[in-house]
């Protein structure tokens, strides 16, 4: 009689017949149940005791060639086709129904602990008459219970359909694959590292197979294990996810796996990096006593060191400083530029073209242009490139004289060199220079006037980089130059600034005033100097004031608004006009249409919310103000008396005791309103004014929208019970609510949670409460893509399964490691761990049943 071992599939041959006691594999030492005999049968009832051929009998007669007898017609058992079913022999060849003829498939061997699983599957056959044939061994793979297969198997691989149901109307086809020959001790292996994609449709483990000299290897779900390796560093994915990277030890070399295959050998490689757009990978490494850059597999020239690696801005280009002896060189894309004594400042035009350097040769320094040497100085500093990429400005010493070079084009001497400054779109350049006594701006090669000095960092160009404004010292005063034209002379001027549109510059002036008395009227005090400050607008100064503080224009530019004190009160200009006095002026703030004008202000002891320039009602005190994102709405917390408020759009709400930190606030559309209000010892959310039901707490976070926005949800507590409140209906009672992990559905439509009953967890899955389990994985909900399936991670006692749909499936001995579904939500796959083998578990949704009970 033959039998076939369940841990490396070898076919045995013993004699006679077996007690029941487990054999030892002579191949690979596994310990496998005996081979299934009639005898194993005496616990099934009369009715279904039908003999069944021991897998040795197959073995004689071919493979495939065997076929079970069928269940008696009281069993409900009958004869179907296996039409598009996914068997195998146990060798591995074509099953009996993939060949011409075949009826039925053929015998298979499975685990008891495999067998075991049928739950709902065998509704057709009576509990007493089922339960021994669970324990039996071997399980014949054509065993049929209400006209489907229970569970069928090929070589590496065991298969199980769990049959439709009332409650399960779907049925998934069970898939354990032992990866490769790997064979997994429970008291050594574990998984010490996961990478999941950024599309998370990939997930990828490093496991460590045991104390051996190589001992790791990196799984991928969707994909063959990889080679086994020592050490395993630096699992990722590209970004796309379809690509696998990671530096591995072998023997005493490294090497990069790269989707599986192993590039060269190298003494040591350094961190691996993805160029932006994620198609090809970087990295150094360490060939004898030389360094390359190696680029997708490729390796660089060699050099003695390697440093300063970068993509340009745009990603399409690989640039390094490497060092060849005593010299230095810059290499772009794999070719080096001219031998340096050293290498300074690096600088990138923005879209990545180009690039340029400070190089030294001797006691001369050069900027290295596209590869290209230019003229010698004496010290170059200050590299940079203009907006647009087009123009390269540097400021070069020679001899005791500073020049600018714009575009190779060296410019006048001076004495030093200011600011610089590009227009927005690149075109124009100005710079502040210092020569002799005077200071002038160089506007495009044009000098302007002379000044005794130039404001610091005064120059400013407008939007469109049409226009040019800086503040200019003449003699004690300053003046504004805006567009080579002085303007009047002041004590002092602020910062210049122009509209958004360019068409409007505006500046702050302060005006000496008569020196300050003593308190007591008695004494000049000429060190202290009294100033008023106006605001100048296209030449205009507005009227004076003490203070000018926050100057903003309305992100159209159509608008100006500014803050001043005058005396003990406050005012807010809008264009030049002051509005009402105030004690106390705010915030001011602009709508985002730059339509509405918002700030807070305080008469005596009340206070108001001003919009456009018109006092909303008076309060005793006004929290935070906010405006909706579109600018159409306005709403705050008011304090009046003993009792708060929320204000929207200047309609008062209910009263409360309190208002919650952080309320109110809107969603991103603006056309909802959420805050949370006390009133005695409950908690209220307001929902676009109405008020939810009464808690005894919110939890911290809440509440909070669905990442589409379209629902709100928060945690409240109700005695000693949390709920989860879904657009103020409330989930069900339970000890306590896990927010992580709390997923919605990819089309926001359904949520699942997890919570505490008790000593156990459940999960929650549109309201509904789902089976208890002692813990729940870690992070392992998660949605199909379509949003109509649901997994997740469950620990039963001291084993694991995963449940889909709120059905679990076979147990595990570890915890299952990461879920990922296929993109078409039909196929689920993760890793997990039975006695001493590592499967990948798959679960595929399988066409529903014809009537006939085919599949």
């Amino acid at each position: 009689m033959s039998f076939r071992c369940l841990a490396c599939g070898a076919l045995h041959t013993a004699p006679g017949e077996f007690s029941g006691e487990r054999i030892r594999c002579a191949k690979c030492g596994a310990l496998v149940p005996p081979p299934f005999h009639k005898r194993a049968a005496k616990g099934l009832s009369e009715e279904c005791q039908e003999e069944l051929e021991p897998i040795g009998q197959a073995g004689k007669e071919g493979a495939g060639a065997s076929a079970s007898r069928q269940v008696g017609d009281t069993c409900q058992g009958r004869a179907a086709s296996t039409a598009g079913a996914s068997l195998a022999t146990p060798d591995g060849s074509a099953s009996a129904a993939e060949q011409p003829g075949a009826r039925v498939p053929p015998v298979a061997p499975v685990s008891p602990c495999v067998a075991g699983y049928s739950r709902k599957a065998a509704h057709g056959v009576r509990r007493a008459a089922i339960a021994p044939v669970l324990a039996l061994a071997i399980v014949p793979a054509a065993y049929l219970v209400g006209g489907h297969p229970l569970w069928s198997s090929r070589a590496g691989t065991k298969t199980q359909v769990v049959s439709d149901t009332a409650d399960n109307p779907e049925e998934y086809k069970v898939e354990e694959e032992r990866l490769g020959s790997i064979t997994l001790g429970l008291s050594t292996a574990r998984v010490v590292d996961c990478k999941l994609s950024a599309d998370r449709f990939h997930i990828a483990h490093v496991v460590d197979l045991g104390s051996a000299a190589d001992s790791q290897v990196v799984v991928l779900l969707d994909g063959k294990p990889g080679p086994v390796c020592g050490r395993i560093e630096q699992l990722a994915f590209t970004p796309d996810g379809n690509r696998l990277v990671y530096r591995a030890q072998r023997g005493s070399a490294w090497v990069v796996v790269d989707n599986g295959e192993p590039g060269p050998e190298y003494e040591w490689i350094g961190y691996l990096y993805f160029d932006p757009d994620g198609k090809r990978l970087v990295y150094e490494a360490k060939k004898g006593s030389k360094r390359v850059v190696v680029v997708d597999g490729e390796p660089g020239p060699e050099y003695d060191l390697i440093a300063r690696r970068a993509f340009t801005p745009d990603g399409k280009r690989l640039v390094y400083e490497a060092r060849k002896g005593s010299k230095q060189v810059i290499v772009i894309d794999g070719k080096p530029g001219p031998e340096c004594d050293r290498i300074g400042n690096l600088a990138f035009s923005p879209d990545g073209n180009r690039l340029a350097y400070e190089a030294q040769k001797g006691s001369k320094r050069v900027v290295v242009v596209d590869r290209e040497p230019g003229p010698e100085y004496d010290f170059i500093t200050r590299l940079a490139f203009s907006p647009d990429g087009k123009r390269l400005v540097y400021v070069a010493e020679k001899g005791s004289k500073w020049v600018v070079v714009v575009d190779g084009e060296t410019g006048p001497e001076y004495d030093s060199i200011g600011q610089i400054a590009f227009s927005p779109d690149g075109k124009r350049l100005a710079y502040v220079a210092e020569k002799g006594p005077k200071w002038v701006v160089v506007v495009d090669g044009e000098t302007g006037p002379e000044c005794d000095g130039i404001g610091l960092w005064s120059l400013a160009f407008s939007p469109d980089g049409n226009r040019l404004a800086y503040e200019a010292k003449k003699g004690s005063r300053r003046v504004a130059v805006i567009d080579g034209e002085q303007g009047p002379e002041y004590d002092g001027i602020g910062r210049i600034a122009f509209s958004p549109d360019g068409k409007r510059v505006v500046y702050e002036t302060a005006i000496e005033q008569e020196p300050l008395f003593s308190s007591d009227g008695k004494r000049l005090m000429p060190e202290f100097r009294r100033y008023s400050q106006s605001v100048v607008v296209d030449g205009e100064p507005g009227p004076e004031y003490d203070w000018i503080e926050t100057i903003t224009f309305s992100p159209d530019g159509k608008r100006l608004v500014y803050g001043a004190r005058k005396g003990s009160k406050r005012v807010v200009v809008v264009d030049g006009e002051p509005g009402p006095e105030y004690d106390w002026i705010g915030y001011l703030y602009f709508a985002p249409d730059g339509k509405r004008l918002v700030y807070e202000a305080r008469k005596g002891l009340k206070m108001v919310v001003v919009v456009d320039g018109e006092p909303g009602p008076e309060y005793d005190w006004i929290g935070k103000v906010t405006v909706s994102p579109d600018g159409k709405r306005l709403a705050y917390e008011a304090k009046k008396g003993s009792k708060w408020v929320v204000v929207v759009d200047g309609e008062p709400g209910p009263e409360y005791d309190r208002i919650a930190k952080g309320s109110p606030f809107f969603s991103s559309d603006g056309k909802r309103l959420v805050y949370v209000a006390e009133q005695g010892s409950k908690r209220i959310v307001v929902i676009d004014g109405e008020p939810g039901p009464e808690y005894d707490r919110i939890a911290k976070g809440s509440p909070f929208f669905s990442p589409d926005e379209k629902r709100l949800l928060y945690v409240a507590w109700k005695g000693p019970k949390e709920v989860l409140v879904v657009d103020g209906n409330p989930g069900p009672e339970c000890d306590g609510i896990l927010q992580e992990p709390l997923v919605f559905s990819p089309d926001g439509k359904r949520l699942a949670y997890g919570a505490w009953k008790g000593s156990k967890r459940v999960v929650v899955v549109d309201g509904k409460l789902g089976p208890e389990y002692d813990d729940i994985g870690k992070e392992s909900l998660v949605f199909s893509p379509d949003g109509k399936r649901l997994a997740y991670s469950a620990k039963k006692g001291s084993k694991w399964v995963v449940v889909v749909d709120g059905e679990s499936g076979p147990e595990y001995d570890e915890a299952i490691i990461g879920t990922s579904f296929s993109r078409t939500g039909d196929v689920l796959e993760f890793l997990a761990i039975r006695e001493t083998m590592l499967l990948r578990v798959t679960y595929t949704l399988l066409p529903r049943h014809s009537e006939s009970g085919g599949s």
